[in-house]
């Protein structure tokens, strides 16, 4: 049975720890030994940043302070989010000329707020180019699971009961192990309303679906284009 290529990498690490060389490992696992580099060059850049990260929240917890200017990267790099969000964000950032980035301002992109010329909330997070339901979850439980500091801490756990609210979730969150949705009503059952909202930039920009339950907030969904 093949095995799962998380658990064959960390064999072939294992296995080159051992002194065994690249060869004879690609042999063993029927692979080229630029594979078998390739992963051991990965595994030391993933190492590199886990260090680094661990710098960065031991900073951020340290200073303690919502107001700090923080170089985007940095703020970026600490909350380990998935790999496409990090670039989406350091893409977004560098293309709006912002720099620096405060703990309370990135904490506030997560909560809604209007959006111009539409009658309806979301949050600045999801507006950003590549950002999907996934990404914007990656943020929110990066900032859960970093020790910001106590008051830090405390500021971010009001908004994330906000965030929870909004999305209408009372257990665990979204893509955190256990978690189930929430909302479990058949659409046909409510009545919907869509809003299509094209992000400005360019044609190829993502399509925004709002969906607007009668009595419910708008909960945003994101379409890799138009139909």
């Amino acid at each position: 049975m093949k095995i799962p290529i998380e658990q064959r990498n960390r064999e072939i690490l294992e296995l080159r720890r051992q002194g065994l060389s690249q060869t004879e490992v690609a042999r063993k696992f029927q692979l080229s030994p630029t594979r078998i580099y390739l992963i051991e060059k990965q595994d030391a850049a993933d190492r590199s940043m886990e260090q680094r990260r661990a710098k960065l929240q031991e900073e951020i917890r340290a200073a303690d302070d919502l107001e700090r200017m923080w170089p985007v990267e940095d703020l970026i790099d600490a909350l380990g989010s998935i790999v496409v969000t990090r670039k989406r964000l350091v893409d977004h950032f560098v293309a709006a000329g912002k720099h620096q980035i405060s703990l309370r301002e990135f904490m506030d992109i997560c909560l809604d707020g209007p959006v111009e010329g539409l009658d309806f909330m979301m949050s600045p997070l999801l507006r950003i180019y590549g950002i999907g339901k996934k990404g914007f979850w990656s943020v929110v439980i990066g900032l859960t699971r970093m020790h910001l500091g106590n008051r830090c801490n405390q500021e971010w756990q009001w908004r994330f009961v906000k965030v929870k609210q909004k999305w209408g979730i009372t257990g665990p969150t979204p893509y955190s192990s256990g978690w189930e949705c929430p909302n479990t009503a058949n659409d046909s059952q409510r009545r919907m309303r869509r809003i299509h909202l094209f992000l400005p930039g360019s044609s190829s920009s993502p399509r925004i679906i709002i969906r607007v339950s009668q009595g419910r907030q708008a909960t945003p969904m994101l379409s890799s284009s138009p139909s």
